[in-house]
């Protein structure tokens, strides 16, 4: 039973300045004051073994206090292309540890501390030939210090701790193009590095791997994504208009667990669309996941309570209950949807 409580008052300024007609500055920033408070008990039992009494009580009030700020230059290269630079904090608070579904935090675990980011960014956003052509491309890097991450604690509990310091970087391209009236491109790809520059993960040692991640990318992270849609809406008569529109999508691979050594692999989509516009009435006809795209849409490694179930009944002797070894990580993937065809109608009020 877990009650928590979060008060939070921020004062945010912003001030900016034209240097000249084309370059243009601004500083902008947020004071922050959040009290988070906790008051949990937890009643021990085969998968939850309190260290001591049978209930656990969890009583723990924080003040974090910050300051996060954000510069910007611009510059009008020419009427319709824009030059930025920006360099900005970011701030998460800590909290508290109170999940006891695989095991009960010790009291060195109870704790996590906010995670700080420093982003910084350059980037360009142009327009050509009267607006039908958009390019936008942007290199960033993030510089992230004790970021929070999910990790198993002693008894198996499931935490939260502060990793160390992360490194992130990445480049942005993304194009919009109207060549004649009706047809509409869109694309876009993308690409990120991103590693732990320091994070020892202890209890990984005691399973035999190696517990000092640095270097190790970070996990639900795709080295590349790329998008690309064409669109074309055909005039029929007056009153009644031909739409088709084709979408891709493209990620490459993602670490399942903080090792990096299970992934959920690479995914390309396609989807179809057709139909017909009848001014204020809409028929689609669709097709969703047309190459029949297998590969999961999501993994996480978590503690099977199960399991942990089992071993616990099987060291206690608890009616003749076998031994058997406990796993501290189960795998859990996230079906994709299959292929699927239909039809929909939608009328605008």
């Amino acid at each position: 039973d877990v009650h928590e409580e979060t008060d939070s008052f921020a004062l945010f300024g912003q001030i900016g300045y034209d240097i000249t007609d084309s370059l243009r500055v601004s500083a902008e920033g947020r004071w922050t004051n959040e009290t988070k408070s906790v008051d949990s008990l937890a009643v021990g039992g085969l998968l939850n073994p309190p260290p001591g009494p049978a209930t656990l009580t969890f009583v723990d009030a924080r003040d974090f206090e910050n300051f996060v700020p954000r510069v910007t230059v611009e510059f009008d290269a020419a009427e319709d292309v824009l030059l930025y630079a920006s360099a900005a904090q970011a701030v998460k608070v800590g909290g508290f540890n109170t999940n006891i579904v695989a095991g009960s935090p010790i009291p060195s675990e109870r704790l996590y501390d906010p995670e700080t980011a420093w982003n910084y960014e350059i980037g360009a956003k142009t327009s050509w030939y009267g607006g039908r052509l958009v390019l936008n491309g942007a290199l960033y890097q993030i510089d992230w210090s004790d970021q929070i991450v999910r990790a198993i604690g002693a008894s198996g509990a499931l935490l939260n701790v502060n990793a160390g310091a992360t490194t992130v970087r990445g480049a942005e391209l993304e194009m919009r193009a109207r060549p004649m009236d009706g047809l509409e491109f869109n694309a876009g790809v993308a690409y990120t590095d991103s590693a732990y520059d320091s994070y020892n993960f202890a209890l990984l040692g005691l399973i035999g791997i190696n517990p000092n991640l640095a270097g190790t990318r970070l996990q639900y992270v795709s080295e590349w994504q790329a998008n690309a849609s064409v669109q074309y809406i055909f005039p029929v008569s007056a009153d009644v208009d031909w739409f088709n529109r084709i979408d891709f999508a493209y990620q490459s691979d993602q670490s399942s667990v903080q090792p990096a050594n299970a992934f959920v692999g690479d995914a390309t989509i396609v989807n179809l669309r057709t139909g017909f516009d009848f001014n204020n009435v809409s028929l689609r006809i669709f097709a969703n996941n047309v190459t029949e795209e297998d590969s999961a849409l999501a993994g996480v490694f978590l503690p099977d309570p199960g399991q942990q179930y089992d071993y616990v009944r099987g060291q206690l002797g608890i009616g003749g209950a076998p031994l058997v070894g406990r796993a501290l990580f189960g795998g859990l993937v996230t079906s994709r949807p299959p292929r699927s065809i239909g039809a929909s109608v939608s009328v605008r009020f």
